[in-house]
């Protein structure tokens, strides 16, 4: 069946009406996945690695055609916390064939002017132009590319660093989008913020991270540094703690992903790269996502945010997770940075509650979100 063909035979997306599914609850089917879907799954591997979990422990089953309705609860909460303003941008859309969650957390050159002024600072302009890409690029590169994400998310990356300007800021950026064909879960990541799916299995909570790291650690971004400064400098460079590892050495950005940041080079050579890193995991009712900045990670580790509070909210759907893990964060945890999070539960029935302010810029974003198996 065509995208489009696909795509009209889909119920509305609505964030409140409730639809029929097409499909009675039954046997999954087992299924194929593409060549750049199994490379995607293989990076949920790396990311398991990368943050000491074994990865054949993870509670990750073989792919199934989802035949069974599931609805997707959605809230995000953001705040300024350890900031004077609040550089992140987050974005939660429903299309037609799925759902996008989006956090970009921008960065730049601090100006007071701006703030008397009212205006936003360059790190707002910045994560604010990446999420509005999203929106006006990702949607139709994702349809052109035929549910290919990793292609999609690919040139979306290669369109967003094209119309960055040259300033002295940018932007990170974790992307999810959730597939209504087969559910799906697709991540791209550039940079630190991180995407991590959190999985009930035999009483236990597992989280599966979908964020392999990539920084100036990372095996592959200490190459691009090795390859540009001279030996001296480099071995200099090399002996530092990770997060006091800048491009260009001392004066740049302590990211080695990141949209924009076109300024931050060293002898007129780029480093700091903005590809995306892309993986896949079919999500399952029960599985909790939490996706968040790296005002969040930094202060507040995978284990306690089980421990402190998504194990005491598991079984309590009307729980305001997102709020929770903010507030957890910024005041048990005291991050300095700006916190943004959203959370998804995916879900055999629609959850409705009372919103609450969750952000110190706008009402709270929260949708419970009806798909269909296909």
């Amino acid at each position: 069946m065509s995208l489009e063909a696909y795509s009209a035979s889909l119920p509305p997306a609505s964030s409140l009406k409730r639809h029929h599914s097409a499909y009675a609850s039954g046997q999954d089917i087992p299924m194929t996945r593409t060549k750049s879907e199994e490379a995607m799954a293989k990076r949920v591997k790396q990311a398991a690695k990368d943050h000491n979990l074994v990865p054949s422990e993870l509670p990750i089953g073989a792919p199934t055609r989802a035949v069974k309705k599931v609805y997707l609860n959605s809230q995000a909460s953001s705040y300024i916390a350890g900031r004077i303003v609040n550089e992140d941008t987050h974005e939660m859309i429903s299309t037609p064939y799925g759902e996008i969650f989006a956090i970009c957390d921008g960065h730049g050159a601090f100006d007071r002017k701006k703030v008397r002024e009212g205006k936003p600072q360059l790190g707002k302009e910045a994560s604010q132009l990446v999420a509005s890409s999203i929106r006006e690029d990702l949607l139709k590169f994702i349809k052109e590319c035929n549910f290919d994400t990793k292609r999609a998310f690919e040139l979306w990356a290669d369109k967003v660093q094209a119309k960055m300007p040259e300033v002295i800021a940018g932007s990170t950026a974790v992307v999810g989008f959730f597939e209504r064909i087969n559910h799906h879960f697709h991540v791209a990541t550039v940079g630190d913020s991180e995407a991590i799916v959190f999985r009930m299995k035999d009483g236990v909570i597992h989280p599966i991270p979908m964020s392999p790291e990539n920084n100036w650690a990372t095996p592959d971004c200490v190459e691009r540094i090795k390859q540009i400064l001279e030996p001296e400098v480099f071995e200099k460079w090399e002996k530092l703690p990770t997060k006091e590892r800048r491009y260009p050495p001392d004066e740049g950005v302590n990211l080695a992903c990141s949209f924009g940041d076109r300024l931050m080079t060293y002898q007129d050579k780029v480093a700091v790269s903005y590809k995306p890193d892309c993986s896949l995991l079919q999500l399952q009712v029960g599985d909790v996502i939490l996706i968040g900045c790296d005002g969040v990670f930094d202060f507040a580790g995978i284990d306690e945010l089980i421990d402190k509070v998504i194990g005491p909210c598991w079984n309590d759907p009307k729980a305001y997770l997102a709020e929770r893990i903010a507030m957890y964060v910024i005041q048990d945890k005291k991050s300095t940075d700006n916190v943004t999070v959203i959370t998804v539960r995916v879900s055999s029935q629609i959850e409705i509650r009372a919103s609450q302010a969750s952000t110190e810029e706008e009402a709270p974003l929260w949708a419970a979100l009806e798909t269909n198996g296909a």
